[in-house]
């Protein structure tokens, strides 16, 4: 169907534009309504991400866009499994839990000597556009390294860095790290790293903490949760993993606020 050139009709001092497009980019606008009757936009990827909460969390698959994108699924409710089918190897003492929990009747508790967990992605599944989420909770932050994700190129790394004092998010050559620290033990945190093109960000609790841009590279799909480098053993518990192979965030958002959809 071509552009219609017509003149934008107004309603109430909103233009309302009369072109038509098929598809939307992530970085398009949506118009909408607030309860006040104030118009605002939002971007598409902010609209999709905040259908039923946050980052499309309902209550069943159909209530995340990105579901189809999703390549590793772990909600440790019960159990030690990939919703979407991936092998999974459990080394240590990473056991599931009820002593703390976030979502459903339980979460992955590692602690003792070099707790993780490790399974291998689908070819390229690390390589585009990518979120990569949880939530966590430190028993402790001290001066000594805690590992919680990572491939085993250690190309992509995510570790509270006890030297620093700072939880430390690794692309590549490119290390992440917020201007000052805003964890606290004893609590759970969501703990979001996003790829998007060329810029990468990362955000605890839904708010922005560092981000930059980078040179794409590609990393192994053999990934570590938990422990990545012996001595460096997690300490906490983790809840709602998931990867997807897009960005579902581009700016602040509030937290999910609810177990992620697995049907």
């Amino acid at each position: 169907m071509p552009l219609s050139k017509k003149k934008p009709t107004t309603n109430s001092g909103l233009q309302i534009p009369t072109s038509i497009k098929t598809i939307a980019g992530n970085n398009d606008y949506v118009l909408m309504v607030d309860s006040n009757g104030i118009p605002y936009k939002i971007t598409k990827a902010n609209f999709l991400a905040g259908l039923s909460s946050s980052g499309g969390n309902g209550n069943t698959s159909s209530d995340d866009p990105y579901f189809s994108d999703v390549s590793l699924l772990m909600p440790f409710d019960g159990s030690i499994v990939d919703i979407k089918g991936k092998a999974i190897t459990v080394d240590g003492s990473a056991v599931i839990s009820t002593e703390q929990i976030k979502y459903g009747s339980s979460s992955i508790k590692f602690s003792g000597s070099n707790p993780k967990l490790s399974t291998v992605l689908e070819t390229g599944a690390l390589n585009n556009n990518l979120t990569l989420e949880f939530w966590y909770y430190f028993n402790a932050l001290g001066t000594a390294d805690q590992d919680l994700f990572a491939t085993s190129d250690l190309g992509l790394l995510i570790e509270w860095d006890g030297g620093e004092g700072k939880l430390r998010f690794k692309y590549g050559s490119t290390n992440l790290y917020p201007s000052t620290n805003n964890l606290t033990p004893n609590g759970w945190h969501h703990l979001a790293f996003i790829r998007n093109a060329t810029a990468i960000q990362t955000f605890v609790d839904g708010i922005s903490i560092a981000s930059s841009t980078i040179t794409p590279q590609s990393f192994t799909e053999n990934i570590l949760i938990g422990t990545a480098i012996n001595g460096r053993s997690a300490n906490g518990y983790m809840s709602n993993l998931r990867i997807t192979k897009q960005a579902r965030y581009s700016a602040n958002f509030t937290p999910p606020t609810q177990a992620f959809p697995t049907i």
